[in-house]
């Protein structure tokens, strides 16, 4: 008859045959092998590498650290350690930037924008030595980094943008320091509103004292700039000496609203005064004599007697005056300069457009003949 009957049987794990170790990238001195990446390795059986104890910091130089492969069966393999060379190179700086690039929105020509910010990293095992932080042309950066940062520390570098012309415009920040490889450069973006002001042609003139001239003043927006334009104008006398009656300007319409894209324009119109003279009549041609005796008469005569010779009196006074820038010759006028006029020569006029912050100016040469 058949006996049947239980036994127990001891079943131990697997060990899995690892035929290739993994490879370990690089690391500086002073930093856990933890910031070393395991590739590569094969293992019999499915499963991974890691480093044994990876808060381990190793010297500098090539270094054999620990290294295990735990199946991806746990219940039926065991684990298998081993030794994996790694590279350990001098302690030194590693710095990185949190944005590579920064943009601006359109911000007016004479103003400066919010500041934005990068954060400046070290994350290498020795100080970084900072030579300089430098911003180009429309920009202007201030940071908090000092002289170095230390290992594994930041700072903080706040980038404005202040734009001089009107457009896109670029630019860029330069960190330069002891970390290899080449300066730290964050790109820099933003666009300059503006509105700039030209005429229509090229110079003005005017063709004797006491006439005028005009002149057509284009304003075009750049950059998406809206807003009110205020114009203003002036003229400076560019001959030798000083001139008398300077030419007076102005501006129709002197405040213009900019809503579009579109150009916009004024009248520049500048006049000159023209010379002028009067004529005084002489107390002592024959009218002018007559008056001036009819007063003396009439101061002499008894109060009584006014009555009598006013009449005669006031006419004679009446008349001369009817004489006064009257011809006649040389000895009863005389002819006196009151205003010589504009004088003739070189100008310069200036027109500027002005809108808060943003200005801009077109120099106009003016001849007087």
């Amino acid at each position: 008859s058949a006996v049947t009957s239980s036994i127990t049987l001891a079943v131990s794990k697997a060990t899995p045959t690892v035929s290739a170790w993994p490879t370990a990238s690089a690391i500086f001195a002073g930093q856990a092998l933890s910031s070393s990446t395991l590739t590569g390795g094969t293992a019999s059986v499915a499963g991974s590498f890691a480093w044994s104890v990876p808060t381990t910091a190793p010297a500098a130089g090539s270094q054999s650290e620990p290294v295990t492969f735990t199946p991806a069966d746990a219940a039926n393999y065991n684990t298998v350690a081993g030794n994996v060379t790694i590279t350990v190179n001098p302690a030194a700086p590693i710095a990185s930037l949190s944005s590579s690039s920064l943009t601006f929105a359109a911000q007016n020509t004479g103003s400066t924008s919010a500041a934005q910010t990068v954060t400046l990293t070290n994350s290498g095992t020795a100080a970084l030595s900072i030579t300089s932080i430098a911003a180009s042309a429309n920009f202007a950066q201030t940071n908090n980094c000092g002289a170095s940062v230390a290992a594994s520390g930041n700072c903080t570098i706040s980038v404005t943008f202040a734009p001089t012309a009107g457009g896109p415009l670029t630019g860029t920040i330069t960190i330069t320091d002891n970390a290899s490889g080449p300066p730290q450069t964050v790109s820099l973006t933003g666009t300059g509103s503006t509105v700039t002001a030209a005429a229509e042609t090229g110079s003005l003139s005017i063709s004797a004292a006491g006439n005028s001239a005009t002149d057509t003043v284009q304003l075009s927006p750049l950059g998406g700039f809206l807003g009110m334009v205020n114009l203003t104008c002036s003229v400076t006398y560019t001959g030798t000496g000083s001139a008398a009656d300077t030419p007076v300007c102005s501006l129709n319409p002197a405040q213009i609203q900019v809503t579009s894209g579109a150009a916009v324009t004024s009248t520049l119109t500048v006049t000159t005064t023209a010379s002028s003279t009067s004529r005084l009549a002489n107390p002592f041609s024959p009218f002018g004599g007559a008056a001036l005796a009819a007063l003396l008469f009439f101061v002499g005569v008894p109060r009584r007697r006014w009555q009598k010779w006013s009449l005669l009196a006031l006419l004679l006074v009446m008349l001369a005056g009817t004489c006064v820038g009257c011809g006649g010759s040389s000895g009863s006028t005389g002819n006196t300069p009151t205003n010589p006029g504009t004088t003739a020569g070189s100008y310069n006029v200036v027109v500027t457009a002005t809108s808060g912050s943003v200005t801009s100016s077109v120099s106009i040469p003016l001849a007087v003949q």
